[in-house]
């Protein structure tokens, strides 16, 4: 196993859930960044704020949440102030983002570490069959041709199954 603190990516890496937020450093990069290190340790997603409902300081989202992580890509809940991403109880605020895995580049390495970079991000549509239950009922999942589903299972007294397919760009409800 090479050192952490090769530049050479990590065959895998265990990803931390709360994503860090880029505030100021010069000029706002629009790169979302992974820091990406070998486990035992976490490699952290970096959101610039271009990445945000409300783009400023003050009402950042200082907890973007990855809901999910696999060969799809990333699907990320942000917020704005006062709300949060890291928000598990119901009827959530908010916004989705999908972030290709196809569109995540390696990048130059960052203090010794490994990097990548994306510029890309797809923001989910609001307009839904129904409102956003909770993001813990959130899954994403890939699809022949790099497109992929968003899926939320709704359970209370009913169900119901909404789906979100990148090949058509729109919301349904399955049942």
């Amino acid at each position: 196993m090479a050192s952490s603190a090769s530049s050479t990516p990590p065959p895998w890496i265990i990803l931390g859930r709360v994503a860090h937020v880029l505030y100021d450093h010069g000029a706002a990069p629009s790169d979302l960044s992974l820091l990406l290190v070998e486990p035992p340790h976490f490699s952290a997603l970096i959101l610039p704020l271009t990445f945000h409902p409300r783009p400023s300081r003050d009402e950042a989202d200082r907890h973007p949440y990855v809901v999910a992580a696999n060969e799809a890509g990333l699907l990320l809940h942000v917020s704005g102030s006062p709300f949060v991403g890291f928000n598990l109880g119901y009827y959530p605020q908010g916004v989705l983002i999908v972030v290709r895995a196809r569109d995540i580049r390696p990048a130059a390495a960052t203090a010794g570490r490994a990097a990548a970079t994306c510029s890309t991000a797809v923001r989910l549509p609001g307009q839904r069959p129904l409102q956003r239950y909770t993001i813990k009922n959130l899954g994403l999942l890939p699809l022949p041709g790099g497109e992929y589903v968003v899926a939320e299972l709704i359970v209370g007294g009913f169900l119901h199954l909404l789906t979100f397919r990148s090949d058509s760009g729109e919301w349904c409800k399955i049942i």
